[in-house]
């Protein structure tokens, strides 16, 4: 096995998981490679606790998408099959403590920043003459481009708090 491909896999695992929260082309850019990478690099592929739940899930979809009337309009949801490739990908390159916290503390730093846009969204159309238009038509969108994957994001970067164990 490889050293710089284990290497560029976790690079890559590592960016994809960072940048969902200000792009989700990036992020699923950057996750085919790491994932193509992941099985070049005969790493062994180590899968989440939550598999079974994600077989069944998996497998009802499909089941329900072929039991339609119209089977061809349910591919858009077995293509975002490959978003869970996530688990797999992280769960397989990220190996110590260190790897993880770095990840949230990144995750952590990227939502920072993009809650501090949003702040600058509201300042900013605040002076406008009808706010309250503003707040119903436009909220803000940090680096989103909706306000509900911003708070989403938002809710997701606050939850990834590292726990620490105290000692006794």
């Amino acid at each position: 096995m490889s050293l710089p491909l284990r290497r560029a896999t976790f690079y890559l695992a590592f960016g994809s998981a960072a940048s969902v929260l200000f792009s989700i082309a990036i992020s699923q850019i950057l996750l085919g490679p790491s994932l193509a990478f992941l099985l070049l690099s005969g790493q062994p592929l180590r899968f989440p606790p939550s598999r079974a739940p994600l077989a069944l899930f998996f497998g009802i979809t499909v089941i329900a998408v072929l039991a339609s009337g119209d089977p061809r309009a349910g591919t858009p949801q077995i293509r975002k099959f490959f978003v869970f490739a996530m688990l797999l990908v992280v769960c397989s390159t990220f190996e110590t403590v260190k790897q993880v916290r770095a990840l949230l503390f990144c995750r952590a730093g990227v939502g920072l920043f993009s809650a501090l846009q949003g702040i600058a969204q509201f300042l900013h159309r605040r002076h406008e003459e009808n706010s309250y238009v503003y707040l119903l038509d436009g909220p803000i969108t940090g680096f989103a481009s909706h306000w509900m994957t911003f708070w989403g994001e938002e809710m997701r970067a606050r939850s990834l708090r590292a726990s620490r164990r105290r000692k006794s």
